[in-house]
């Protein structure tokens, strides 16, 4: 079934233009051709404030940071000030974390829509670009269709928020099998499948958050990614597969760094990118308990040395 309606959306998809929409991203860094090696703390277990989070990303060369919800404590002055700050030390940002509850009650999304201007204004007082979220590839009560139809509903929504404030808003599909079985409902958990989410949006500040792990779980190729242009992607995160287990049988929550394994061809992903002109963030998320046990040195150590090989994959 899985492979199935993957194979119908792919050719429904290709009768037309894949790539969603002109000039919608503005691009991360549009004076640099580079990827941006990006430091995402909560991806690797560290809990920082935003001036720790500087001060980690200078020393160990990353030219990207994620904005954190702190900021959204400080005034519209203070914040401007940060944006200053950034640009000195001459540092990107990546993409926030979406702080809305969309796939749960109405009562729930309502309430946090609600409040999500305040995080919205923040970020464009700091000069950030984007926030991101991720789709859950299934359901226990809502049938594809009727959990397509309200991803559309509240995501589009989201999207008019965040366009209020000049955001745009990254879509991510999860890939593992194991987490897409284990509902009654299998829902989007590859990227034909998402990028028909984002077209049936129609909103145009709306784009894709990459995963290679999903990537890899979806057994995409590079073709899929020749399929986008640099404006239709958000951000990219980098990790690796666990080697003792098939495609079939990955967990969404046990992870390597990127490169970790080899089990997922990152040197094909990123240079795939790199060929269709994608110059934005790229950051590690590996969700690994081992790698969340460590003390916040250890951990960025760890995490830069990985990024360092895999940034160095790109035209190698």
């Amino acid at each position: 079934m899985r492979t199935d309606r993957r194979g119908f959306m792919k050719k429904s998809l290709a009768l037309g233009a894949f790539s969603l929409w002109p000039g919608i991203f503005h691009g991360w860094s549009a004076q640099r051709s580079d990827m941006l090696m990006s430091l995402n703390p909560g991806a690797i277990g560290v809990q920082v404030t935003h001036q720790e989070l500087v001060a980690y990303a200078l020393k160990h060369g990353f030219r990207a940071i994620t904005p954190l919800p702190e900021l959204s404590r400080l005034s519209a002055l203070e914040q401007r000030q940060v944006k200053e700050e950034m640009e000195t030390q001459m540092l990107h940002w990546d993409a926030m974390g979406l702080p809305v509850e969309f796939r749960k009650t109405n009562a729930q999304f309502r309430k946090e829509l609600h409040q999500l201007h305040v995080y919205a204004d923040m970020l464009r007082n700091i000069g950030a670009r984007a926030m991101t979220t991720w789709i859950m590839p299934m359901h226990d009560e809502l049938t594809y269709q009727q959990n397509f139809d309200q991803h559309v509903e509240r995501l589009r929504e989201v999207a008019r928020v965040l366009a209020a404030s000049g955001l745009s808003l990254g879509l991510e599909y999860v890939g593992p099998l194991s987490l897409m079985s284990s509902a009654k409902y299998p829902f989007i958990s590859n990227l034909a499948e998402l990028i028909a989410l984002i077209q049936a949006m129609e909103e145009p500040n709306v784009g894709v958050q990459l995963d290679a792990f999903h990537w890899y779980c979806a057994e995409e190729t590079a073709d899929d990614l020749l399929a986008l242009s640099p404006k239709d992607i958000i951000t990219v995160d980098v990790n690796d597969a666990i080697a003792s287990r098939s495609v079939l049988e990955q967990v969404d929550g046990e992870r390597e760094l990127p490169g970790a394994s080899g089990v997922i061809d990152l040197s094909l992903f990123l240079n795939t990118l790199a060929q269709i002109g994608y110059s934005g963030p790229v950051r590690a998320e590996p969700f690994n308990a081992q790698l969340n046990s460590l003390d916040n040195e250890t951990a960025m150590n760890q995490t830069a040395e990985a990024m360092l090989k895999a940034m160095a994959l790109i035209n190698g």
